[in-house]
């Protein structure tokens, strides 16, 4: 427990020095604004049970709550900390997780800091409507690891909530399907049955935008967003990624796809086929989904290739991430290999650390004061105005409706 301990808080660190800015000047980004403090605000424990883009989001409902008695001034800084603890934890919890992967205990606990540190994610580091994504990591773990009777008990209990937060658990169903045909001892199936079907609930109790289909020419699109955002995302940072695609787009699928063709080759040769395949499902799956699900036209697919949508790469990574040091374990000298994960993860960590830091928005401190008021107004049974916050990123903000007294009457909507 002091080891997991000790690991969570330096996976917290790499997160935090990646986002120095959640340290100095936390702001509300995006969803956490526009949807969960708004809702939570508007709604309170109502709004746990609303959907947004197509699914339900449990525990960043949850934090909201959590987070909305503090004062508005306060209230980013809840938001990014408890996001930075909950992903440093999950990236911690997957050094005890992954023994069928890595046996050599500090191998794995490298593996959790190269999670932590090497997965291009600075963009949605210490985002609550993110968070589901480093969830994701050791509810699929567990689903592939053999646990002890309590941690089992848990991680069933976690695979409902977790399910509840993201439609990624639809990933495990092929899993929950092998671990139930095959048996394996001491493997417990419910644990990505539980998830999958939690997923697969959360979907199809929230409603969708009419016409939904998969992106066109989704095979081509597969190709080049998975060689970029992961191969070659990984090999030279995003901002290198984002170069090669605009100066030699074919060339940057070559190598992003050469490189995860040799890694899962190595994997194969070095443990198994299976577990190569294993790989390359936890690799290809999440990308896969996204796009079976998403109707992104060419522009889209462009800016989801080799731009923006970090969220969406967080699970693939990793896993690349993950097998970089199994690969790693196979070699028989424990410092060596230990000495070979770090080489191969500090550069990835390397190539993220080094991408340039976007300056923090400084609207939020100025609001504040505004949205309290709104607050106590309306608690208080008085008329409140409306109220309008801009929040990163550019032409998003909240918007807090004005209110009549008491809630109720008069010529302004009722407001909760």
């Amino acid at each position: 427990m002091r080891l997991v301990t000790l690991l969570w808080l330096a996976c917290a660190a790499v997160l935090f020095a990646r986002r120095p800015d959640l340290l100095g000047a936390p702001q509300l980004y995006a969803e956490d604004g526009v949807i969960f403090f708004r809702d939570a605000a508007l709604s309170g424990v109502a709004s746990l049970f609303a959907p947004y883009a197509g699914y339900h989001h449990a525990i960043p409902r949850v934090i909201a709550l959590i987070a909305l008695p503090l004062p508005s001034a306060l209230q980013p800084a809840a938001y990014a900390w408890i996001s930075v603890a909950l992903a440093a934890a999950c990236c911690a919890v997957l050094a005890a997780l992954l023994r069928n992967a890595v046996a050599d205990a500090g191998l794995r606990a490298f593996t959790a800091l190269g999670v932590a540190a090497a997965t291009p994610s600075d963009e949605i580091i210490g985002s609550v409507a993110a968070l589901q994504w480093y969830l994701h990591l050791p509810m699929l773990a567990a689903s592939l690891a053999v646990l002890p009777g309590r941690v089992n008990i848990a991680a069933r209990v976690a695979a409902v909530l977790i399910g509840a937060t993201t439609p990624q658990g639809l990933i495990a169903a092929p899993i929950a399907a092998a671990l139930w045909w095959r048996k394996p001892a001491g493997f417990d199936p419910w644990i990505a049955t539980l998830y999958a079907g939690a997923s697969l609930l959360n979907v199809l109790t929230s409603p969708r935008a009419a016409g939904g289909r998969a992106t066109p020419h989704v095979a081509e699109s597969f190709v080049a967003v998975t060689a970029f955002r992961v191969g070659d995302a990984l090999a030279l940072g995003r901002n290198g990624a984002m170069e090669l695609a605009a100066h030699a787009t074919v060339a940057g699928v070559a190598l992003g796809l050469a490189l995860l063709a040799a890694l899962l080759g190595a994997l194969a040769w070095r443990r198994s086929t299976v577990f190569a395949a294993a790989f390359a499902y936890l690799i290809l799956a999440p990308v896969a989904l996204v796009l079976a699900t998403r109707s992104f036209d060419a522009a889209g697919v462009g800016g989801y290739a080799f731009f923006g949508a970090d969220r969406y790469f967080v699970a693939p990574c990793a896993a690349v991430v993950v097998a970089v040091a199994a690969l790693a374990a196979t070699i028989r000298r424990a410092a060596l290999a230990r000495a070979a994960a770090v080489a191969v993860l500090g550069y990835g960590a390397f190539a993220n650390f080094r991408e340039p830091r976007v300056p923090p928005d400084d609207h939020w401190a100025a609001a504040a004061p505004a949205l309290d008021a709104w607050r106590t107004k309306r608690d208080g049974g008085a008329p409140a105005p409306a109220v309008t916050v801009p929040i990163p990123p550019p032409t998003w903000a909240i918007a807090l409706p004005a209110c009549s007294a008491g809630g109720h009457g008069g010529p302004l909507p009722r407001c909760p």
